[in-house]
């Protein structure tokens, strides 16, 4: 039995110890927190030739936890959380990730698993340690008991944080009989440690499966709005007894639509305005009216400022009219043109602009149109 302490400085890496120390045929057992494919292809000369290689999660991966959220959203256990570890590369790997290898090495991974690799998680609060046991044919077995995970900076292959040396144990036979035992026993126990090989061979398909541009026009809109989602929560936005969910104009609206109309409530109450840009055709004018339907609920009073082209456009919804086919929600609100805002007196439609109290009004909306 020999030992050798390991620093991970100069050619004194785990990696250049294990590429020397694990033969042909060997089996191989890893308990970890961590897998990265840069360590496996720092090793995959070796380990394309080993007999077989048993990887157990030292701590829960792939649980999926009940969580109390009114709306949650996932996109293709793409996830960077603890419960769907990433494969390819940790804070300390990113020279490795910029070489653009990833998808190339995650491909020869995949099929690498299909013939040698089995993985599992242990689950609940089930504790055992992290180690590295190799099981050579003849002798000259290779034990390894740190916390040191199976990652580039964990072999040395780049620095890290780490800085204390630990025992690598060279022709220990007897203790990697033992060690492998313990290993096999909760390997075995399904109470214990279940089965993620399927898993991880989908999460790693991940990085070098082609994508469409929607796919990834989802994944851009979901990084960038992921934190507001639980914000536009209608229930907790919408105020009760205002029976807005009852009116005619939110019940004729899309679904996007009422996400937008919720989220410019929102917006009103936060910052007392809000700009609604949706592209032609997509019904900016109806959302405009659910929002108004809204405030005139709450006995509000609202004016609608529109180009005197489509005056029409908004007078209609308020009148007794055939073409009004929201006629039943009875909006009230006034209309003035863009240029009557220039104007001290005379009439716009009805209103007379001398004597009229501008500051009577609780919600402007301005059609840009």
């Amino acid at each position: 039995m020999d030992v050798k302490l390991i620093d991970n400085k100069g050619d004194n890496t785990l990696a250049n110890s294990l590429l020397k120390e694990i033969k042909s045929g060997a089996k191989v057992a890893i308990a970890s927190a961590y897998f990265s494919l840069y360590a496996y292809d720092a090793l995959s000369k070796v380990l394309d030739r080993v007999e077989s290689f048993d990887f157990i999660y030292t701590k829960p991966t792939f649980a999926k936890e009940e969580k109390d959220l009114k709306r949650q959203y996932h996109l293709n256990n793409n996830s960077q959380s603890t419960d769907y570890p990433t494969f390819d590369g940790n804070q300390y790997e990113i020279q490795l990730s910029n070489r653009m290898m990833s998808p190339i090495i995650a491909k020869k991974l995949t099929e690498w698993i299909h013939e040698k690799a089995r993985f599992k998680t242990i689950t609940g609060d089930t504790k055992f340690p992290k180690q590295l046991l190799v099981q050579n044919q003849k002798h000259g077995d290779i034990h390894l008991q740190s916390e040191i995970d199976f990652t580039a900076d964990g072999l040395g292959l780049t620095t890290s944080n780490r800085d204390a040396s630990y025992p690598l144990i060279t022709d220990a036979d007897i203790l990697v009989m033992q060690s492998m035992r313990e290993f096999e026993q909760l390997w075995q126990d399904e109470k214990k440690a279940k089965d993620i090989t399927n898993e991880v061979l989908e999460q790693v398909s991940l990085i070098y499966k082609e994508n469409s541009p929607q796919w990834l026009y989802y994944v851009t809109l979901y990084n960038i709005f992921s934190n507001q989602l639980e914000e536009l929560d209608a229930n907790k936005i919408i105020k009760e007894g205002t029976n807005f969910k009852d009116s005619v104009i939110w019940n004729k609206l899309y679904p996007f639509q009422k996400d937008g109309v919720v989220g410019m409530i929102d917006k009103i109450e936060k910052y007392n305005g809000c700009i609604l840009a949706d592209s032609v055709g997509l019904g900016k004018t109806f959302s405009a009216l659910a929002v108004i339907k809204y405030y005139e609920l709450r006995n509000d009073r609202v004016l609608v400022i529109a180009p005197k082209k489509l005056r029409d456009n908004w007078t209609v919804y308020t009148q007794n009219d055939k073409r009004n086919i929201l006629s039943d929600d009875r909006f009230n609100y006034d209309i003035l043109n863009h240029t009557d805002l220039s104007r001290e007196q005379g009439l716009s439609g009805e209103i007379r602009l001398d004597t009229l109290n501008w500051g009577n009004y609780d919600l402007i909306v301005i059609d840009e149109s």
